[in-house]
């Protein structure tokens, strides 16, 4: 059988009468190749089955590339497996000459990854993953790096209407519509449900209440008193829940819009409510696990954490080392419903991460 011929940079230039020179600086994202040419050449490249040697590209460079990720500190647990996903696409990517740093900046100082994203671009960064603490504050930071040449991919929280080339991470809204499903089914259509947010803008939060929202209203048997605002970073909760179930018997249920799970979990069990008050969130630690089993949290909506740090880092790589793009702009992770049935699938310690990835 003979071995088909492998494509190379000269066969793409005789495809376009286009020099192996142009081809190449096309392909490593050179600024002096228009972004009209640039697209036709990686678009006949896929054609003819161009497959890209990241070792030797590296080494043809002579230069080492870096990526930085940056997001914020709270919830520790969430950004845990994140930084484990990190972690194993640096991993990955080592032989290639890339380096990745991680950096989680205090949640109570949004301003801070400005500050990191222009210290970086300073140093050389070639590109930049960010979990923007507020979208807001960080969509300036995101334009800077994006007028320089540098380009942002935002993971975990969007910010649409920035220079961003992408964004990897759940369907706030879908994840609203599915946490509003799960309550009505847990209280038959019937009762009074109370909601835990906080105070801001926050495009995520507001997308998951507008989707829970809208698959309540669909229940007339069900009441939705106005939203509770709480600490973003999760201080006082539990006082606020236990308080609130203490004067307002009426409730049975609450949906947490936010990553204080955990706390309103604790303050339902001590309040005597498990079992008895339906309790619905996102995300997965030890402590929800733990209350999930002791029925104080009836479900929790898990979003792929490890594979949104992972594919942030794989999808900057595939662009700087092969000046491969994704196919669409927003890649969305999964969301998964996770009960007491199945929460042993979904129970990963820091331990385990570095088992079955050696990381």
């Amino acid at each position: 059988m003979r071995m088909k011929k492998a494509v190379t940079l000269e066969d793409i230039g005789r495809a376009l009468h286009l020099s192996r020179s142009t081809i190449s600086r096309a392909m490593n994202m050179s600024p002096v190749v228009n972004e009209a040419t640039r697209t036709l050449i990686l678009e006949t490249a896929k054609e003819l089955g161009f497959i890209p040697n990241r070792a030797a590209r590296s080494l043809v460079l002579n230069r080492q590339t870096n990526i930085a990720v940056v997001v914020f500190s709270e919830p520790a647990f969430f950004w845990r497996d994140v930084k484990f996903g990190v972690q194993r696409a640096a991993k990955e990517l080592r032989d290639f000459r890339v380096n990745v740093e991680y950096f989680s900046p205090d949640i109570s100082d949004p301003g801070a990854q400005n500050r990191i994203m222009r210290e970086l671009a300073a140093q050389g960064v070639d590109a930049v993953a960010i979990s923007p603490t507020d979208p807001l504050v960080a969509a300036e930071g995101i334009e800077e790096l994006s007028a320089s040449g540098i380009p942002v991919l935002t993971m975990s929280a969007d910010v649409p209407g920035s220079r961003r080339i992408g964004y990897v991470g759940c369907d706030y809204y879908r994840a609203g519509r599915i946490a509003g499903d799960i309550m009505a089914r847990l209280l038959a259509g019937r009762g009074t449900v109370a909601c835990l947010t906080f105070s801001g803008t926050i495009q995520a939060i507001t997308q998951r209440i507008a989707g829970y929202r809208e698959v309540m209203s669909a229940y007339p048997g069900i009441s939705l008193d106005s939203p509770c605002i709480l600490s973003r970073t999760g201080e006082g909760t539990q006082e606020f829940v236990e308080t609130l179930l203490s004067k307002r018997p009426d409730i049975d249920g609450i949906f947490v819009s936010f990553g204080v799970l955990e706390q309103a979990g604790r303050a339902v069990r001590e309040f005597g409510g498990a079992g008895k008050i339906v309790l619905v969130g996102y995300d997965m630690s030890e402590g929800i696990a733990s209350l999930m089993r002791e029925q104080a949290i009836d479900a929790t909506i898990c979003q792929e954490p490890f594979n949104q740090g992972y594919y942030s880092v794989k999808i900057l790589a595939d662009r700087l080392l092969e000046g491969r793009f994704p196919a669409r702009d927003i890649i969305n992770t999964k969301l998964e419903i996770v009960t007491r049935e199945n929460l042993p699938y979904y129970e990963h310690s820091s331990d385990d991460y570095a088992m079955l990835f050696d990381i």
